[in-house]
């Protein structure tokens, strides 16, 4: 059984290391994704109602941030990419 320290033969500092350079070698892609530039550009209509969509969903985390008691603690999820898998 693998210690919580280790996955295999990588330490976790290595695990981290890797996760790290990943991301910011996809961030551009991702920032293009986002913002709807190059080959994610959708056309003038289409991109304008993704910023829209965008703008509801800020004012609604924001609302909800407000709503939220002032020492409160808050669990981030985030999606992304794999590639692995069968």
């Amino acid at each position: 059984m693998a210690s919580v320290e280790s996955a295999g033969d990588k330490s976790i500092e290595v695990l981290l290391e890797e996760q790290v350079a990943y991301y910011r070698a996809r961030a551009s892609e991702y920032d293009d994704w986002f913002l709807r530039r190059g080959r994610y550009d959708r056309g003038v209509g289409r991109n304008l109602r993704w910023f829209e969509e965008v703008e509801q969903v800020r004012a609604r985390l924001a609302s909800a941030q407000a709503e939220l008691p002032e020492n409160a603690r808050v669990l981030e999820l985030a999606c992304g990419i794999t590639k692995s898998g069968p």
